[in-house]
């Protein structure tokens, strides 16, 4: 009973020992290989980071690209783009930014480096002038990632030249207006032939039957000579019609612009058509109590009222066609409007009704080209036109002008 507490348990002890001892042997030698793994995965990361550095310093040396970062109320960039704008190689400022900016650009430029640390990423094309020799177009990119221990966020992106992406793009649009054109040219011409061709055939026809038939009968004669007519006037109006487009896309009609009031106008218009639109067609007016007056050519805004009138007397059989005007409440416009029970026009053909020489029927009378001047006339007033029409239960064509206050 007097026996050491060492001697009694000596080989428990002994194991005890021998188990720790291998147990520690083992967690040395567990935290040696994690040692070593992550040694080699640290290597590994720093090889694949060197790669990607020389990969992107490559790829930045080659091409007028520059990365930066941003600091406080300015941006740090590398080297190479300081040696092109030639600036010290310090931080540039909000301000020196700005001055390098064209005006245009300066507004969206700037709410878009406040909005930085919200958004988390942008993409956007500015002007540039940083060497003083013009202004070029440069794509500028940037990521924020999160905040630092500081509370600030990271802001990192790059700077791109894209000055020869931009005259590629504005020659490929250059090369496709010109190919519209040619276009444009050639279905005029082919147009052009087409509807000449017609009336000219009809009045050689014709004149050589009075000519060269002595049987004719005098109503005959009466009829023919009414067909020559009708188709020399309708030569008259196409070559009329031409030569009005060309003076009004070249700039060579000119406008007489004068204070107008609306309801005269349109009185004067109704006046005058209430003669030419005849039963059973009512024809209806739709003037409200106010005046208001318009900065417009009268003659120019009459031929478009009159060109509207003409179409929808020519496709109405029956019902109304009402002229009129009212102003929206709260807009500071007047809508001068021709509303017709005819026909309507199909809404897949409603913005192809006033293109160039298109007919809705081959076979009714005109050439296609009154609406299109009606286009050209409007805008030149400043104005626009609107269409509001449903197949089979009519059409109303709105000529939009500002109002004079």
């Amino acid at each position: 009973m007097y026996m050491p507490f060492t001697e009694r348990y000596r080989y428990t002890l002994l194991y005890m020992a021998s188990l720790f001892g291998l147990l520690l042997l083992l967690l040395i030698g567990f935290l040696i290989r994690s040692l070593s793994v992550e040694r080699r995965r640290k290597h590994e990361a720093l090889h694949s980071l060197r790669y990607e550095h020389e990969t992107l310093a490559l790829a930045i040396s080659g091409s007028s690209t520059y990365v930066w970062r941003m600091e406080g109320e300015g941006i740090i960039c590398d080297a190479h783009f300081y040696e092109v704008i030639h600036h010290p190689r310090e931080r540039i400022t909000l301000d020196e930014i700005m001055d390098f900016i064209h005006p245009d650009d300066r507004g969206r430029f700037y709410r878009n480096y406040r909005a930085s640390e919200t958004v988390r990423s942008h993409k956007g094309q500015y002007r540039f002038d940083f060497t003083e020799e013009g202004y070029e177009w440069w794509e500028l990119r940037y990521s924020t990632l999160s905040a630092t221990t500081g509370g600030r966020h990271i802001i990192t992106g790059v700077l791109q030249n894209i000055q020869d992406i931009k005259d590629h793009e504005e020659e490929l649009i250059r090369a496709r207006r010109l190919a519209e054109h040619a276009e444009l040219k050639q279905s005029f011409l082919n147009n052009m032939s087409h509807e000449i061709r017609t009336p000219l055939n009809a009045i050689a026809g014709f004149a050589n039957l009075l000519v060269y038939d002595p049987e004719l009968s005098g109503a005959e004669k009466q009829e023919y000579a009414g067909i020559i007519n009708t188709n020399t006037k309708l030569l008259l109006k196409l070559v009329g019609d031409v030569l009005e487009l060309s003076r009004i896309e070249s700039g060579n009609l000119s406008f007489t612009f004068q204070r107008e009031s609306v309801c005269r106008l349109l009185d004067d218009v109704y006046q005058t058509h209430s003669l030419l639109i005849r039963p059973p067609l009512q024809f209806l007016k739709d003037f409200p109590p106010e005046d208001v007056q318009v900065n417009v050519d009268p003659m120019r805004q009459t031929q478009v009222l009159t060109n509207f009138l003409n179409n929808a007397n020519k496709f109405t059989k029956e019902g109304s066609i009402r002229l009129g005007y009212c102003c929206p409440s709260g807009m500071s416009e007047v809508h001068l409007y021709v509303e017709d029970t005819g026909i309507g026009i199909p809404h897949s053909e409603q913005k192809m009704i006033f293109e160039r020489f298109y007919k809705r029927s081959e076979f009714s009378q005109g050439v296609g080209l009154g609406l299109s001047i009606c286009v050209l006339i409007v805008e030149k007033m400043g104005g626009r036109i609107e269409l509001r029409s449903e197949e089979g239960r009519g059409s109303r064509f709105t000529v939009v002008l500002p109002c004079i206050e």
